[in-house]
C-alpha cells in the first residue's frame, strides 16, 4: 500500500466503511478513483493507467487528476464510481435524473457506447439505458 496525499476526511470507501465527515465519498481500485465532494459538486478524481483518466492523459499518473470533458469541464453530480482495469463508469445525478457515464479503454465495448474503439477518453452516457 502507498499513501495517496491531497485528500482528507474519507467518508465512504468501496468496502462500505463509513467515516463521520469530509470531502471524500467513495474509493474504488483498478484505475483508482475517488468521488470528492468539492464544495458540493461531487467530482471524480482518478490515478493509474492513462486509458482510464480522461482527455489528455498520455501516460499513467501517480497523483489524482480530476476527470473532465474535452473543454475542461469537470464531471459533476457523481453519486458512485466503479473501475475496471483501464476504464471507469460513474452514476451521475443531473438534478432531474440519473445516468451512467463511462470513459477509458473501449476495445471490447466495455463503455456501453455501441462501439469498440481503443480509447474513449471523455466521459459520455451509456447508450440504451432508460
Amino acid at each position: 500500500p502507498v499513501v495517496v496525499g491531497g485528500f482528507t476526511d474519507v467518508v465512504t470507501m468501496a468496502q462500505g466503511r463509513n467515516f463521520p465527515t469530509g470531502d471524500l465519498r467513495q474509493v474504488e481500485v483498478g484505475v483508482a478513483c475517488v468521488v470528492r465532494a468539492a464544495s458540493g459538486a461531487r467530482e471524480v478524481w482518478c490515478w493509474g493507467v492513462s486509458n482510464g483518466l480522461g482527455p489528455g492523459a498520455t501516460a499513467s499518473v501517480t497523483t489524482p487528476e480530476r476527470i473532465e470533458d474535452a473543454l475542461g469541464t469537470p464531471l459533476t453530480g457523481v453519486q458512485r464510481v466503479a473501475t475496471g482495469g483501464e476504464h471507469a463508469c460513474a452514476v451521475v445525478d443531473d438534478g432531474t435524473s440519473f445516468e451512467v457515464e463511462c470513459w477509458g479503454s473501449n476495445d471490447v465495448g466495455q463503455l456501453g457506447r455501441g462501439t469498440m474503439t481503443a480509447l474513449e477518453a471523455e466521459p459520455a452516457p451509456v447508450v440504451g439505458l432508460p
